[in-house]
């Protein structure tokens, strides 16, 4: 059955989903109460607006922490001041507001050094570098991953993860000069182990990566299968990791790169369909144009299949 249909996907996964929402809201209401205190309710929110984005649903991403910063005020919280201010950079980041988005992150990174907050310096210092790598300097962001290197040592295997996935995806971008084929094995081999950890957003993430390394290699199939699994496994863990919309497109470019163009144009109908359904569910105008705008959703908009993209580059086989 094709994976792409929308109607399928939302079918399977809305019960789930629902169930999923429900025992999130009453893990958070456990946790404030058994913290009991406002550091409980800022560590809630923080969560929920991270969930809010993960559930493509940026604008109420945006407000909830909006809120949170304005109910805030001058009070200061250990460790959480700075990662309020690391989840305001990844919403604007979400609009492809990369300036505000950078304004944000040099406050996070600055209170997480503040506080000792090694997993949200490090967190911040991979958002610095996709931001950078969406600005068109890749090798830069290559210097920012090598610099982040010795915060990632004794953190958490999620963290260190993270890191892994950020550097194959700043080096697919162009931020070093290590082998396509390299990268692409590096890239699968990341996605089984993290799904074998239970990751379940970076586990897309990494497939979605493979996918997207494979496709100037030639391996159109791999492409295709990678990225169809990448859809379906979204799919059942309610859509995180990447937007529905750009795994769609992702789908279309691999149908395309195997010469399957009848499909790849179909498919990209749908994704410019998923695209404009999440935008239209965004009220505020300015906010709604932006997420059209933002660069990965503008090549849904372009339709481009060949362009490689902000966060991928042409790769050559070696041999």
């Amino acid at each position: 059955m094709d994976s792409t249909q929308p109607a399928r996907a939302s079918s399977t996964s809305a019960t789930a989903c629902s169930t999923v929402s429900e025992h999130t809201h009453t893990l958070q209401t456990e946790l404030a109460a058994r913290l009991s205190d406002r550091a409980g309710g800022v560590h809630a929110a923080l969560l929920q607006a991270s969930l809010l984005r993960e559930a493509q649903s940026p604008d109420k991403a945006l407000a909830e922490l909006r809120r949170l910063g304005a109910e805030l005020g001058d009070d200061r919280f250990y460790r959480l001041d700075g990662r309020l201010e690391v989840e305001l950079a990844r919403a604007h980041l979400e609009f492809g507001w990369c300036e505000t988005a950078r304004e944000h992150l040099v406050q996070g990174i600055a209170l997480a050094r503040r506080d000792g907050d090694r997993e949200t310096l490090l967190s911040g210092r991979l958002i610095d570098a996709r931001i950078t790598t969406l600005l068109g300097k890749p090798e830069r962001a290559m210097a920012i991953i090598e610099a982040a290197r010795e915060d990632a040592g004794g953190l958490p295997r999620l963290a260190l993860r993270e890191f892994e996935y950020a550097e194959l995806e700043v080096s697919l971008a162009g931020g070093s000069q290590v082998a396509g084929e390299r990268l692409f094995d590096a890239a699968r081999r990341l996605a089984v182990a993290v799904q074998g950890e239970g990751m379940r957003m970076l586990s897309v993430k990494a497939i979605a990566l493979a996918a997207r390394a494979a496709i100037p290699l030639g391996l159109g199939d791999d492409a295709v299968q990678l990225a169809q699994t990448a859809l379906e496994r979204s799919g059942e863990w309610c859509g995180v990791g990447v937007p529905r919309h750009q795994l769609l497109f992702l789908l279309a470019r691999a149908r395309y790169a195997r010469r399957d163009g009848f499909r790849a144009k179909r498919t990209l109908g749908q994704a410019k369909a998923q695209l404009h359904q999440v935008a239209r569910m965004v009220i505020d105008p300015t906010q709604r144009a932006a997420l059209l705008e933002e660069p990965n959703n503008r090549r849904i908009e372009d339709g481009d299949l060949v362009a490689p993209g902000p966060m991928s580059r042409r790769l050559r086989r070696t041999g």
